[in-house]
């Protein structure tokens, strides 16, 4: 019987202080939201996992990534395009889409391009490699073509001059190319002159040109008588019709005159053929009993 009151007031105090705690001081306490924080679990501590061997680049284009797909994607779940700039920065970045789809496009005309160039290049070298002499010779060739012989001027007639009653005659008188059109001069060519140069033979001339160098200075009796003073030892070759031999008058000699034009009076000849040896002056035209008229 003794024991019963006891047990009794233990309990009613541990009712009170639960009612206290419950109560808040008071205050009204929502019992069914506190048993629904009561019965969530707790917050298991987070340990840090030990970071992974990640290089620097690695690390930058993840954070790349991931901030291109935040910005893309929107509060209403559909995505935005990408700027002109982001898609530029995007192709420029080695293995994205967009890189790998502009690299499959590109790639078939980049080859088309490199065989266009490979057989332009295969073109030039087979061109560079052909004999480059060809060409000449084939220029040479064309050269050393003789000309169709024409007569260009049928007539021609002269004037006398001087005490001497000489015909004045010039270089291009007797120019065989500008008479018969005859290049190179053929060994006939006497036989086909055109009845007015024929008729030269043994007439007294008078001829303007320049003395071609000598081994003397004073005293000459023979000479030549060159059309220019190009033609020397250090000149162009002369043509058959580009000289002529002079053989003074009897009696008579002349000195060297050099770099300058002067008359020269004879007796005009014509040789039976022209004779064009290389080691040798060429031979056609002449003038005998001739004077030098240096003034």
């Amino acid at each position: 019987m003794t024991q019963t009151p006891v047990r009794i007031g233990w309990n009613v105090a541990t009712v009170a202080v639960v009612s206290i705690a419950l109560t808040g001081c008071g205050g009204a306490v929502d019992s069914t939201g506190y048993e629904v924080i009561l019965d969530q679990p707790e917050a298991a501590q987070s340990i840090p996992a030990e970071p992974a061997d990640v290089t620097p680049t690695e690390t930058a284009n993840a954070e790349s990534a991931a901030g291109s797909a935040e910005a893309l994607a929107t509060s209403d779940g559909t995505v935005e395009q990408p700027a002109e700039a982001d898609l530029a920065s995007s192709a420029s970045e080695p293995g994205s889409p967009i890189t790998e789809q502009v690299e499959s496009v590109n790639a078939p005309l980049l080859a088309e391009a490199t065989t266009a160039e490979s057989a332009v290049d295969s073109a030039s070298e087979t061109a560079n490699t052909a004999d480059p002499a060809s060409p000449k010779k084939s220029t040479d060739a064309e050269k050393k073509q003789p000309r169709v012989v024409t007569l260009l001027i049928p007539d021609k007639k002269f004037k006398t001059e001087g005490a001497e009653k000489a015909l004045r005659v010039s270089f291009d008188d007797f120019d065989l190319l500008k008479v018969l059109n005859m290049e190179p001069v053929l060994a006939e060519a006497p036989q086909l002159m055109p009845g007015w140069l024929k008729g030269l033979e043994g007439k007294r001339i008078r001829l303007r040109g320049f003395m071609y160098p000598t081994f003397q200075d004073t005293g000459i009796e023979v000479f030549l008588l060159a059309r220019d003073n190009d033609i020397c030892c250090f000149g162009r070759s002369p043509k058959v019709y580009d000289i002529i031999k002079v053989s003074m008058k009897e009696g008579e000699t002349t000195d060297y005159i050099q770099g300058r034009p002067f008359d020269v009076i004879g007796v005009f000849h014509i040789a039976d053929k022209a004779e064009v040896a290389e080691d040798a002056l060429p031979k056609l035209y002449s003038l005998t009993d001739a004077v030098v008229i240096s003034r």
